[in-house]
């Protein structure tokens, strides 16, 4: 099943549709969540009798995780100073 545009109660909403895919295996569900914008995506694992809309905010926030990560700068390091900036 795939899902587009879910509104969540999020601090920081995501611009852009977010996908999301499940696909079980066995006893657990396999989500996916996909940002339409960036192309980023991220996976969970999850009991297969938990709600979808858990499974769906445990993506959701995973996947805010992970794009507010690629928005940091890199440490590099400055052989100067011997340290990380």
């Amino acid at each position: 099943m795939i899902r587009t545009g879910v509104s969540t109660n999020e601090k920081q909403p995501l611009s852009g549709a977010v996908y999301f895919e499940f696909v079980p295996i066995g006893r657990a569900v396999k989500v996916i969540a996909m940002c339409s914008v960036t192309g980023v995506e991220v996976a969970i694992v999850g009991d297969s009798k938990a709600k979808q809309k858990d499974l769906e905010r445990l993506a959701l926030r995973r996947l805010k995780r992970k794009l507010e990560s690629d928005n940091k700068p890199e440490l590099k390091f400055v052989p100067s100073r011997g340290s990380y900036h």
